[in-house]
């Protein structure tokens, strides 16, 4: 299922950035064959190649990852925030926000 929201995802950011499969090849030193494999989830890239793909596209680790937008300087601070809470007011923290999302 992630292979498929990747594979996806690569085309849909290549082309929006008006990139062809020979460019990235380029740019990632493989071939047109393998970063079409990518592309059309026959193949998975590493890691490492993720990275590579990343920075060329510009699209930020963890909005591929969570499948969320890219987090705001505002999204990390409240995250850093929450993981500074001690246990007890962390669940109490969950609690809150969860009876107000409900509400």
């Amino acid at each position: 299922m992630f292979q498929e929201y990747l594979s996806g995802m690569l085309r849909q950011e290549r082309v929006r950035r008006h990139m062809t499969q020979e460019q990235m090849s380029r740019l990632l030193h493989i071939s047109r064959q393998t970063y079409c494999n990518y592309e059309t989830g026959r193949r998975c890239p590493s890691m490492d190649m993720l990275i590579q793909i990343f920075e060329i596209l510009k699209i930020p680790a963890e909005q591929v990852l969570t499948g969320l937008p890219a987090f705001t300087a505002q999204d990390r601070q409240l995250l850093m925030d929450f993981h500074r809470l001690a246990p007890q007011q962390r669940v109490r923290a969950l609690e809150l926000i969860r009876s107000m999302l409900s509400s």
